[in-house]
């Protein structure tokens, strides 16, 4: 039997990548329309409370045809009192397999790729299906709003702190990253 590699990238590794903000979305937007052709197979996710700590898990499967052709498992721990601890909340691996074997290819720390996804998933929302929060054209000024709220009409609409990178407020009871 041929040897199998599995490639293993930690938070430290996947920073070092330096992957940009249009980079992201462009990610983001290509898999989107993916979904949308029908090029995807996305079950729906399984909760798992453990019963131990205010949290849980959530496990997500998916896979997606060529070109990007992988298979993949996230499991995400969202524990909201792990920032007592100095610990994100939300702290996930990534597990990617190919589709046609099974034969695992990948792990990944999936903590920040998470957050990453999901700004990038809300700015494309707002790029295709602008309203209140997303003048036409604007959506991509959400990635870059650090410290304020989106203002439109003199009406504040939340905070969208670096939203395709998806950091959260600190009073949320999040540490900085």
């Amino acid at each position: 039997m041929p040897p199998i590699y599995i490639a293993y990238l930690n938070r430290l590794d996947i920073e070092e990548l330096k992957i940009t903000d249009q980079e992201i979305l462009s990610a983001i937007e290509a898999s989107l329309a993916s979904q949308g052709r029908g090029e995807t197979v996305i079950e729906p996710r399984v909760h798992l409370e453990p019963g131990v700590a205010n949290g849980h898990f959530n496990v997500l499967r998916g896979a997606i045809k060529p070109p990007i052709d992988s298979a993949g498992v996230k499991i995400v721990g969202d524990f909201v009192d792990n920032y007592k601890l100095g610990l994100h909340s939300e702290l996930g691996i990534l597990a990617l397999f190919d589709p046609r074997t099974g034969a695992p290819r990948a792990i990944l720390d999936a903590s920040g790729i998470t957050d990453m996804r999901t700004g990038a998933v809300t700015a494309i929302g707002a790029k295709y299906h602008p309203g209140p929060l997303a003048p036409r054209g604007k959506s991509q000024q959400f990635c870059r709003a650090p410290e304020r709220g989106y203002r439109q009409e003199g009406r504040c609409y939340g905070r969208l702190e670096n939203l395709c990178r998806g950091r959260r407020h600190r009073s949320r009871g999040f540490p900085a990253r």
